[in-house]
């Protein structure tokens, strides 16, 4: 059965064939010399070769005396190239061929001058399939726009304050201002004079660090040995005594400014004004106390509560003295 191109729609056919693929040589003896004789060996037989005029002379006559045998006894095809005796053999044969030089004119050295791979006949069955034919195109593009998409992921920690329920906020804060009367504090050192304690810095340690700072600017020049040097600023002794004051209404308003018109009595949003008392502050300056022998360690300990007292103004109601401190309630705190 013949098979032709046109029998496959591809116009390719694809043989496929179980057998082994052999490999064979051209085993080149290239020939020098210009007298003498020699023999080749295949297998242990002796094939001679003698010079006559010229080498390829010599390789001709050698050819048409024993290639008929040398086929017959060991599947090998002698031929000539040039200078070159060539024997297409299977590349298994190479260790079986030698050349002996009987005299010295007619030398041989050997080469594989080429390699050939053939298919041993079929040991089984084979198939004939055809493929689609496969094609490749190159195709170029200019002036192309592509869009890409990124997408990130960050993570942010946000502080904020947590406040207990419906407890009223500070909305402003500030210092109190204060007014000095002609009148004088007594000059009693033990009360009114502190310029002579011995403070260290580790004293004001556990009270906050704004306080510490208002401390050191209004009472001190610097320290010494890890204590403070206490100014003047320190001793009342002798100077007005003076009455501190809540703000006026203009710098810190206790109530919200908005107009009334043209309806009266409006709600507005009312500003408690009050102040704090930082414990740490009071518990570090008695702890003072005891370490400047002012009061005693038990005195100290029996120290546990203070009160707020607002004093007669009945005889006092002037406009700088008038005070806004009402309602003083206890804390059990």
């Amino acid at each position: 059965m013949f098979l032709d191109a046109s029998d496959f729609l591809s116009g390719i056919a694809y043989i496929a064939v179980d057998s082994a693929i052999e490999r064979e040589i051209d085993y080149s003896l290239t020939f020098s010399g210009t007298s003498g004789d020699g023999d080749v060996t295949i297998d242990g037989n002796n094939y001679p070769i003698s010079f006559s005029v010229d080498i390829p002379t010599s390789i001709d006559n050698f050819i048409t005396a024993n290639a008929a045998t040398i086929l017959s006894n060991h599947n090998i095809i002698a031929t000539r190239d040039g200078n070159d005796l060539v024997l297409r053999m299977d590349f298994d044969q190479v260790g079986l061929v030698g050349y002996t030089q009987n005299t010295p004119d007619l030398s041989a050295t050997f080469n594989i001058t080429e390699n050939y791979y053939t298919l041993r006949p079929p040991c089984g069955c084979f198939s004939i399939f055809d493929r689609d034919v496969e094609t490749s195109f190159s195709v170029d593009f200019t002036n192309l726009t592509f869009g890409k998409r990124q997408t990130y992921e960050a993570e942010c920690t946000y502080l904020k304050p947590v406040y207990k329920g419906c407890d009223p906020i500070p909305f402003e804060k500030g210092y109190f201002s204060y007014w000095e009367s002609v009148e004088k504090y007594p000059c009693n050192a033990e009360l009114y004079d502190s310029s002579n304690l011995v403070i260290a810095e580790s004293d004001l340690s556990t009270i906050d660090l704004a306080d510490k700072t208002d401390f050191e600017s209004y009472y001190t020049s610097g320290t010494l040995n890890g204590n403070y040097i206490l100014t003047s600023e320190a001793n009342f002794m002798d100077k007005g005594i003076r009455h501190y004051k809540f703000p006026d209404s203009r710098v810190s308003p206790f109530m919200a400014i908005q107009s009334q018109a043209p309806q009266a009595f409006q709600d507005s949003v009312i500003y408690p004004i009050g102040f704090t008392i930082d414990n740490s502050v009071i518990n570090a300056f008695l702890d003072i106390a005891v370490n400047n022998n002012l009061i005693s360690i038990e005195e100290r300990a029996k120290i546990n509560k203070y009160e707020i007292y607002r004093a007669d103004r009945r005889t006092e109601k002037s406009i700088i003295a008038k005070g806004l401190l009402f309602d003083i309630k206890e804390y059990g705190k």
